[in-house]
């Protein structure tokens, strides 16, 4: 039992002294299936997708959604119409900036590939208005329809890269509160 405590705390100790000032190195017991929460599900994905990508939404302490990419938005037509408002100073990690076509784009792909895809079946259409604000039309009123914006559900990825058609597990560029500098798969 002694030599266990001794473990870890000098196992405990060692992991900080790897990481310089401005990075957050993480250890996990799996490789995960992606980085891309649009694209695989699960507790590491999520974990390390939240920190990636962002969303449009986040949630706030109580589980309502709170402005993240998208400053504010209306309701209109009996909460079956959103009007989002993105931030025109979002930019992805190589410094492209986050525009409503990346969006538009992002919950396309997420409608599409996510494994809880039907959550997002309710959308109808999504028009873009200008480069920094889109509609969504529901096929029916949904008061909480903001909260299912978060980036482990729809993660805002580049258009660009969507259009590639490659549905990389790894590599697309991010818009989170982190960049993903580099990766030793399976190590």
């Amino acid at each position: 039992m002694r030599f266990l405590f001794i473990f870890l705390c000098v196992f405990s100790f060692a992991f900080p002294l790897y990481a310089k000032d401005n990075e957050l190195v993480i250890a996990f017991e799996e490789w995960p299936a992606s980085f891309n929460p649009a694209l695989k599900s699960g507790t590491i994905v999520f974990t390390l997708g939240a920190q990636l990508y962002a969303g449009l939404t986040r949630l706030d302490e109580k589980g309502n959604a709170i402005p993240y990419l998208a400053k504010k938005w209306d309701i209109f037509d009996n909460e079956k119409k959103y009007r989002f408002y993105l931030h025109d100073n979002a930019y992805f990690h190589n410094n492209t900036p986050i525009l409503a076509d990346d969006v538009v784009a992002s919950i396309y792909f997420s409608k599409k590939n996510h494994p809880f895809h039907p959550f997002l079946e309710n959308i109808a259409t999504i028009q873009v208005v200008n480069s920094y604000t889109f509609d969504i039309q529901l096929k029916y009123p949904m008061d909480n329809f903001p909260s299912l914006l978060i980036p482990i559900l729809v993660p805002i990825l580049s258009k660009e890269e969507i259009q590639k058609e490659k549905q990389y597990a790894y590599k697309y560029t991010g818009s989170g509160p982190y960049f993903l500098d580099s990766y030793i798969k399976n190590k």
